[in-house]
């Protein structure tokens, strides 16, 4: 199989891992939202940023490094092993010591023996990261994608189940182990690599001098994803948060499987361009144009019937939780967008760019969370969203040094998907202010009107990439239509 072959087959079993987990954790997520209050999804979005920052450091970047690294042996596995392992225990340690601390400082005494349970994930994934580095480098996301779904659907139906048995918090907490847990078993039991007590320091050390540096922007990554949550919970209600984390997941479940499904296929496939600039900037360029357009539909087919979207899915306890979603999408927008550009850094071997970008993210958000204290969640969110656009065009203008991409070439190539996403949802939106009717009926009748609208568009306009994607649809649908005929 040829590097083209398995680079669609990446993508084909990448998007089914993330299509078949998106579409089941929308449905838990639904379940969960009517069985559970706004507070409880409020602490444990609380326990998670505390576990997303440690996380950063007990991988630290060895997955990518192994990735990129040509030639690695079983002893290269080994070290990045231990080395993880013995890291997830240390910081489990340490959130298990100041879980006191931590759950003073928010006021929320619940948070003590969440912090000490719910960080019993960081020993457990650490036992997945070098087996899920080697399904990347062998780009064999079909074994990924049943792994994944399989614990997926089964942390699911625990935590449904635990809702319902009135388990309040603990049913979004407990599920994640159980989940960590089975992926880490299954990866361990069809891995053709087994685990051995074989450490060498200088294999630590020559991953660790790459990986440090995405360890490091990971870490200030992690810190700009969860400052916006720690400052809400710092600041504002329990049940506040509640409504921003709901928002937030609803938005990035789309954005980030998306982010997933493209940076986790196409970055063993660009480091081995590296070294070719054509094919390179080529493979980017129509990765930034099908990711755009894509995400930007996406993004705001959400925003635009936000509303809707909520009240038929979740009721109307989380009415206050849509003005923060409409808001949001537009910083989900230009998520993988940032995403892809920091892969080129990465492909280069220049990963401190990454850092440096990354830095410069969180002194863009600080206005927000100033605007936040002063005048509210609102405010803080229309802060991300400036932010954001700022910093995707500081990327832009940083991507120049490394490929001969044109900081307005970029800019056109992006802005026609937005553009094209803009023309097809505003009058979606509109409608939907204007209707009186009940959430579904809405949906019902909004959705076809969308694709509608989006063929034509997509036909006056003469987009390629909407062009190729209706083609994909309709030679997928026939070849369907065919072989239920035969």
């Amino acid at each position: 199989m040829n590097l083209k072959q398995k680079t669609i087959r990446g993508f084909k079993w990448s998007f089914i891992d993330s299509a078949a987990k998106y579409i089941f954790t929308f449905f838990v997520s639904i379940i969960l939202a009517r069985l559970l209050e706004p507070k409880e999804f409020g602490i444990a979005g609380l326990a998670g940023i505390f576990l997303a920052i440690s996380r950063v450091f007990i991988d630290g970047g060895m997955g990518d490094a192994l990735i990129r690294k040509k030639n690695t042996d079983n002893l290269d596995y080994n070290s990045i092993f231990l080395f993880n392992l013995i890291l997830s225990i240390i910081f489990y340690l340490i959130l298990f010591q100041f879980s006191t601390n931590i759950s003073q400082y928010f006021g929320e005494v619940k948070l003590v023996n969440i912090i000490k349970v719910s960080g019993l994930g960081l020993i457990i994934g650490s036992f997945s990261i070098v087996q899920l580095a080697i399904l990347r480098k062998q780009i064999d996301f079909k074994r990924q994608a049943i792994i994944s779904f399989i614990s997926s659907v089964i942390g699911g139906i625990i935590s449904i189940i635990m809702a319902i048995q009135g388990y309040s918090y603990w049913s979004l907490i407990i599920p994640n182990l159980i989940t960590g847990i089975i992926t880490a078993v299954l990866l361990l039991d069809t891995s053709t690599w087994t685990p051995s007590f074989s450490l060498s320091i200088d294999r630590i050390k020559e991953h660790f001098k790459f990986s440090s540096k995405i360890m490091a922007t990971s870490f200030v990554y992690v810190i700009y994803q969860n400052m916006f949550s720690a400052f809400i919970g710092k600041n504002f209600s329990i049940t506040d948060l509640g409504y921003y984390y709901k928002a937030d997941n609803l938005q990035k479940l789309p954005s980030t499987n998306l982010d997933i499904i493209v940076r986790h296929v196409t970055y063993p496939v660009l480091a081995t361009m590296q070294d070719d600039e054509q094919q390179l900037k080529r493979s980017y360029k129509i990765l930034l144009k099908y990711t755009s357009l894509i995400n930007g539909l996406i993004m705001l087919f959400v925003a635009s019937l936000s509303e809707q979207i909520v009240l038929l899915l979740f009721g109307n306890k989380w009415l206050p939780s849509v003005p923060y979603l409409q808001l949001l999408c537009f910083v989900g927008m230009v998520f993988p967008l940032m995403s892809i550009n920091a892969n080129i850094f990465n492909v280069k071997g220049r990963s401190d760019i990454t850092l440096y970008v990354t830095i410069i993210r969180i002194f863009l958000a600080i206005p927000a969370i100033i605007g936040g204290y002063y005048f509210g969640i609102i405010t803080m969110i229309y802060g991300m969203i400036l932010a954001s656009f700022a910093h995707y065009f500081f990327i832009v203008v940083i991507t120049k040094r490394f490929i001969d991409y044109p900081v307005m070439e970029q800019l056109i190539d992006v802005g026609v998907g937005l553009a094209l996403s803009s023309i097809v949802s505003l009058p979606i939106y509109f409608l939907g202010k204007a209707m009186n009717m009940s959430p579904l009926i809405e949906l019902l009748i909004l959705t076809p009107l969308f694709l509608f609208f989006l063929v034509i568009a997509g036909r006056l306009s003469k987009n390629k990439e909407y062009k190729n994607m209706e083609l994909f649809a309709i030679n997928n649908a026939r070849q369907r239509l065919s072989k239920k005929t035969k």
